[in-house]
């Protein structure tokens, strides 16, 4: 079934009404509804969207909303950490992210720690790394070819080809897809939704950030003991990062050392490129082929998840 309606969340920043208004134009060209229900409170910082609570409070409300088809974050910024702080306090010992598992929940950047939570819940529920709305219209043609695509079928998500014409570090594994920011990725060790990497293909983008910082970000997941049993790394794009592939050589050299697969030149980010992922589900990083293959449907991996919790 077609995504047909939205809800817009903030559970980050807020974004320019110039940029919405620009990315929700885009989607109601692509014949899609978007529908607001967006907290007005006063922020306790100023580049939130809103209170904490009330971030919260419209982030589960959407999930909940059985009217919608999906449920798409407005903008990164930051903020999403201090959102499922008071998540937890709103409803404690509840997995309140997982409500309407089916429902996609879409975004990137500072939404890292959402998808995660979203995905890893006691009862998992639907996680999309993928452009947020203020980042649509900016999207180049062929994200933009991928993005329609997944609107008029989200069961099926698309393949990944590389850009790059050789593999970074050579070799084929299959495993579950996780994908992020890297820097969130980081910031959520010795949290709960610290990723666990066990198995896993992990996919990483970012955006501002030196060579130096990437390092210390790999290092930091590794001394927290995320990267254990890690089968490849997948890379996304690294806008305004250090120039001259800084950022993706420090990347290969960590998975040069783990002794894994690793394909950069994948189109996913904060920049013109970014195709939707669906983290958790089982997937192919082909390095020697150049592409990072779904091995199955949302709608399986959601059969499949459902028949794990019912076991427990």
């Amino acid at each position: 079934m077609a995504i047909e309606r939205i809800r817009v969340v903030l559970p980050s920043g807020k974004p320019t009404a110039t940029a919405m208004e620009a990315g929700v134009a885009w989607l109601v060209g692509h014949g899609v509804e978007v529908v607001f229900d967006l907290a007005e409170s006063e922020p306790p910082l100023a580049f939130l969207a809103a209170a904490d609570d009330d971030r919260a409070i419209g982030l589960v409300d959407a999930l909940d909303d059985d009217s919608v088809d999906a449920v798409w974050c407005g903008r990164g910024g930051t903020g999403a950490t201090r959102t499922l702080s008071a998540l937890d306090a709103l409803r404690p010992g509840a997995s309140a992210i997982a409500s309407g598992r089916t429902r996609p929940l879409i975004g990137l950047s500072d939404a890292t720690p959402l998808l995660i939570a979203r995905s890893t819940a006691m009862v998992p529920g639907l996680a999309i790394h993928g452009p947020v709305i203020t980042q649509l219209p900016r999207l180049d043609p062929s994200s933009q070819a991928a993005l329609v695509a997944w609107l008029g079928d989200p069961d099926v998500m698309p393949t990944l080809v590389s850009s790059s014409s050789a593999a970074a570090v050579a070799g084929r594994v299959e495993g579950r897809l996780v994908a992020g920011n890297l820097a969130m990725l980081a910031a959520c060790c010795g949290t709960p939704e610290q990723p666990q990497l066990a198995g896993a293909i992990l996919l990483v983008e970012d955006i501002g950030e030196p060579a130096w910082r990437a390092d210390r970000f790999m290092a930091q997941l590794a001394r927290a003991g995320a990267l254990r049993g890690l089968r490849g790394l997948a890379l996304g794009t690294f806008e305004d990062c250090t120039p001259d592939g800084g950022v993706e050589a420090v990347l290969v050299g960590w998975a040069r050392s783990i002794g894994i697969p690793c394909l950069g030149g994948l189109p996913v980010g904060h920049g013109a490129a970014c195709w939707p992922v669906a983290l958790g589900l089982a997937s192919r990083l082909d390095a020697d082929c150049g592409v990072l293959v779904p091995l199955e449907s949302c709608g399986d991996w959601l059969a499949r998840t459902a028949a794990t919790v019912a076991r427990r």
